[in-house]
């Protein structure tokens, strides 16, 4: 669920759009990639307790990396990624995203695929039903 809540807000953005098309994956590209594209995933997922149990409020590392060919591209496409998730809040009926907020980011050069790589991290909470 949140990662399709995730899928759509970056896909639904027209500018983001017009650079990735729907070349956005879950945990890893794919082997022989076509960029620019954009990878997620999620880690160290928590529940948060209360007295009474479960709140059903999750929190999560998200790390969104941006792919293309030369570093510039990949710089370009992070920097509208952020634009739109950091601060980014959505409530529906079968959950919402409490708040996502911006952490860091770092740039990498993968030799094997020669792409460049400009890696955010998020910390998200959200609730699923």
């Amino acid at each position: 669920m949140i990662g399709t809540l995730l899928y759509e807000k970056i896909t639904g953005n027209p500018e983001i759009a017009a650079i990735i098309a729907s070349r956005m994956y879950p945990v890893a590209l794919p082997q022989t990639p076509t960029v620019p594209a954009v990878v997620y995933f999620f880690d160290n997922a928590t529940s948060t307790l209360s007295y009474s149990g479960p709140s059903g409020l999750e929190s999560a590392t998200l790390r969104v990396d941006s792919w293309a060919d030369n570093f510039d591209e990949a710089k370009n496409l992070a920097a509208k990624v952020k634009e739109i998730l950091n601060g980014w809040k959505k409530n529906i009926p079968a959950g919402a995203v409490q708040g996502t907020f911006f952490k860091g980011e770092k740039d990498i050069f993968d030799e094997d695929k020669i792409l460049y790589s400009t890696q955010q991290t998020y910390l998200i909470h959200y609730t699923e039903t």
